[in-house]
């Protein structure tokens, strides 16, 4: 059995339905080479450095946004929830957060929602050394068939820029097993996503138009946005069976469990060395650790915009 730290932060179903509470707090996951995935407890985007999947093009000095988030939603029993949120210009939509139960940060962001009988269980995890971000999700106590449908929302484009709907798109995607890569942009790199079951992917290009970044324009920013999306995988769940997703911009993903296998157990056993308050400030020092091109290990002066900084490294080794 396996020891793990104590979660370095745990939010119960009423805090995380306070919206101004909820929104005001966020997660983060790295791989190690300057990559990370980031967004709010709800998995609601509040700025526009929030993604899935923010890393470096090969040969780029600047992150991108590859993959800012699934719009996910549960079909089981002729019903269907949301458990995505993102906000519009005068409302939230869909209100996905509704159906949420808790989330723990540690050893990975991890959330539960309960519709019913059935209890959905969604986890986020880099892996370290290559930019890739894993999503599982698990399903327990339906009575009935279900499926999630999962739409990526690609903004593809500078992690400090915004993306408009434009003609310039390309919508062709390649089917590559249970997955699909696609390069909407050229001179960008494209995006791999595989699933570990049987999926269907169906395609349909469409705009999700001005999604609102409210701490940007809190920031006096420019807050809005327009994200593509190629289309839709439809996923089959099976009670207490793990549907590994994988999105990579380093090619595709051949075994999404087996990958997640590897990398879960690596972080168990790291965080096990670590426990109680020490053990998670040193286990969140370690997002902070970075290979740069070349092998040489740096430090990242903080996310989500910065890179190697020494004057902010250096205040931090202080304190």
């Amino acid at each position: 059995m396996q020891t793990t730290a104590p979660p370095a932060l745990h939010l119960d179903r009423e805090t995380l339905l306070n919206l101004d509470r909820s929104l005001s707090r966020e997660w983060l996951e790295t791989d190690g080479l300057g990559s990370y995935a980031s967004s709010t407890v709800v998995c609601c985007p509040t700025r526009r450095y929030h993604g899935l999947l923010v890393g470096y093009p090969p040969g780029s000095s600047k992150r991108h946004n590859f993959l800012s988030r699934f719009e996910e939603s549960f079909h089981g029993g002729g019903k269907q929830f949301s458990i995505s949120i993102s906000r519009y210009p005068g409302l939230f939509h869909p209100l996905g957060h509704q159906g949420i139960e808790r989330f723990d940060l540690a050893p990975w962001p991890a959330w539960v929602y309960q519709f019913g009988s059935a209890r959905l269980e969604r986890d986020v995890l880099m892996v370290k050394g290559q930019p890739t971000v894993l999503v599982r999700y698990r399903v327990s106590g339906q009575r009935n068939p279900v499926e999630m449908r999962l739409r990526p929302l690609l903004p593809m484009r500078e992690a400090d820029a915004l993306t408009f709907e434009n003609d310039a798109v390309k919508k062709p995607v390649t089917r590559q097993g249970n997955g699909i890569h696609c390069q909407p942009y050229e001179g960008v790199p494209g995006i791999s996503i595989t699933i570990s079951s049987d999926a269907q992917f169906v395609q349909d290009p469409c705009w999700f138009r001005q999604q609102e970044y409210r701490t940007d324009i809190a920031r006096g920013y420019e807050g809005r946005e327009d994200n593509y999306s190629p289309g839709t995988f439809h996923v089959a769940l099976q009670s207490g069976v793990d549907v590994i997703v994988a999105a990579s911009i380093d090619g595709v993903v051949e075994d999404p469990a087996g990958l997640w296998e590897r990398e879960s157990r690596r972080r168990l056993e790291e965080q096990g060395l670590h426990a109680g308050v020490r053990g998670a400030l040193e286990n969140s020092a370690r997002d902070f650790l970075y290979r740069a091109p070349g092998g040489r290990l740096g430090v990242i002066a903080g996310y989500p915009w910065f890179g190697e900084w020494g004057r902010d490294t250096f205040i931090s080794r202080a304190v």
